[in-house]
């Protein structure tokens, strides 16, 4: 758990922190996970770009791609935003290389896995920077190495399922950037827990007709239900 009390200094320590552990540990090892997608603070939109030029910046001479408002470069960590010929939404990959083809149109090599993608410039704007995710889009994925800010800023995605979700992505180390009561409050709002599934009422209806017994007063149902 490394302490900070504001989006900056969350900022800072993450980006030391992520250059840190990418050293050691290789970028396909480390992933930085937030609650946010949207907003200019600690989000996805906030640092994605940030992230992507401090960990592989403009080289001259070497060819870029631009598509969405996006710059791509060979080395790019990428995560596909929606399906695409057997690439499923939330895939991440890397970019082996970006060239002309043999009718100088621009295209990117992108391997996801064993599996090696090209993608044109029209196609591109399926994919996005991956140095730092969503936790709902890193679901189903493990990672040696998880970096997770968590701060009061978050609001109501201060939740347990949330934070669970995000620990739970980390194989070998979780780092932390926030605060700890913040952490306590995301324990304690289970809020996201409760279902509508009237399961309780159909297992209760369910039992009286097994049993073949006198059936209650029909209001009474809900509230065995509930002590069910």
């Amino acid at each position: 758990m490394v302490p900070a009390n504001t989006e900056a200094e969350a900022r800072t320590l993450i980006r030391k922190i992520y250059a840190e552990e990418v050293k050691q540990n290789g970028v396909e090892n480390v992933q930085i996970l937030t609650p946010m997608r949207k907003g200019q603070g600690v989000s996805v939109n906030g640092m994605n770009e940030e992230l992507h030029e401090m960990m592989n910046p403009a080289v001259r001479g070497r060819l870029e791609m631009k598509a969405a408002g996006r710059t791509f470069r060979a080395g790019d960590k990428v995560i596909q935003i929606r399906n695409k010929d057997g690439i499923s939404n939330g895939d991440t990959g890397f970019i082996n290389a970006v060239y002309l083809d043999g009718d100088g149109v621009e295209v990117a090599q992108i391997a996801f896995g064993s599996r090696t993608v090209e993608y044109d410039r029209e196609q591109l704007e399926m994919v996005e920077h991956a140095y730092i995710q969503t936790v709902h889009k890193s679901q189903g994925s493990e990672y040696p190495v998880v970096i997770l800010p968590w701060l009061s800023v978050f609001g109501n995605m201060l939740r347990r399922n949330i934070l669970y979700t995000a620990i739970t992505r980390a194989k070998v180390k979780l780092i932390i950037i926030g605060q700890k009561w913040a952490v306590e409050r995301a324990v304690h709002n289970t809020e996201s827990d409760k279902r509508n599934t009237r399961l309780g009422e159909r297992l209760v209806r369910k039992y009286y007709e097994l049993l073949d017994e006198q059936k209650p007063e029909e209001a009474v149902y809900e509230q065995m239900a509930i002590n069910f």
